[in-house]
């Protein structure tokens, strides 16, 4: 993978941060001319995070590279369009509530969510919880499946779309405890790692937006 010169003093600069470690770079000495990330990526998650502690990062002036004005202008809006923000650019009470699930989701899929639950009956929680589930379980399953060729996903081989055949393979799968769901995970062509984190997102997501008990697991 190519570098820019400041990408590779700032990961030099990581070691050290939690305990002691060394740094040991391979260099050619070709470094690429690489804009940061934060001139190139999507800003609206770091705008959001920082609000929420009172910064707002278009106003920061000592920074190595500033953003792109364009991109953070553009972000601002799309979050006063979920009502993460308000009109003066300010995080609301939805903004802070989304600002709880950064760490595993966007602003923009977190606001979804929020607002299935806003606008659901309490008769219908299990069927909202399934539908969260369903897009959770949508917008990570590129990264969740290692062996497409593993014969329990291809018995339940759906040809219109491979969320139906994960979920039937999930149905299998979950027969087992939570343990042994992770120990034989890759027997159903589900990368480890992946699949606990999907779970991990399923638990965490459904407990803290529909106020599931947090020993009751009955939704997985």
């Amino acid at each position: 993978e190519s570098i820019s010169l400041k990408m590779a003093k700032q990961r030099r600069g990581r070691v050290g941060r939690t305990r002691r470690g060394v740094y040991v770079g391979i260099v050619n000495y070709d470094y690429q001319n690489i804009e940061p990330q934060i001139k190139t990526n999507d800003l609206a998650a770091s705008l959001l995070s920082l609000r929420n502690i009172e910064i707002k990062l278009e106003e920061v002036e000592k920074l190595p590279d500033k953003p792109n004005e364009e991109q953070v202008l553009r972000n601002i809006e799309d979050l006063k369009a979920i009502g993460a923000l308000n009109e003066d650019g300010n995080i609301t009470e939805k903004g802070k509530e989304i600002c709880l699930y950064s760490n595993d989701f966007s602003p923009f899929f977190a606001a979804v969510i929020l607002n299935i639950r806003d606008n659901m009956a309490e008769k219908d929680r299990e069927y909202h919880e399934i539908l969260a589930a369903l897009i959770i379980l949508i917008m990570t399953s590129q990264q969740l499946v290692l062996n497409p060729n593993s014969l329990n996903l291809q018995r339940h081989y759906n040809q219109s779309s491979d969320i139906i055949t994960i979920l039937k393979t999930f149905g299998d799968l979950f027969e087992n405890s939570f343990q042994e769901q992770k120990d034989k995970c890759i027997r159903f062509g589900f990368e480890p790692n992946a699949f606990s984190r999907l779970i991990t997102s399923f638990s965490n997501f459904i407990h803290k937006v529909f106020k599931r008990k947090e020993n009751d697991r009955g939704f997985l």
